[in-house]
């Protein structure tokens, strides 16, 4: 949530790039194996209330209930990275 705080409120104003920032908040949430089953709240647009939050906190509280509840998180299941990544190869080999 903070990322996209940043993204809407130091991006240019313009309304395609709020529809970018959401795509990219859902693509993190995918690729960090966390699903969304619900939409977006009705009647709340998360993109201004991150451009007229005084700072990220403030919007990260309002957004948290919603996002929290959508958001289902699998990423307790994985192993420490140093388990999954013993040797100097594998840690190398994950990163290209």
């Amino acid at each position: 949530a903070m990322m996209f705080y940043y993204w809407c409120a130091f991006g240019p104003l313009s309304r395609g790039s709020a529809c970018c920032g959401y795509a990219v908040l859902f693509g993190i949430l995918l690729a960090a194996d966390c699903g969304v089953p619900s939409s977006l709240p009705s009647e709340r647009q998360i993109d201004w209330e991150a451009i007229l939050a005084p700072d990220a906190s403030t919007f990260v509280a309002g957004v948290r209930p919603w996002l929290a509840d959508s958001v289902e998180a699998a990423l307790p299941d994985l192993p420490p990275p140093d388990e999954a990544f013993s040797t100097l190869r594998d840690r190398l080999g994950a990163l290209l």
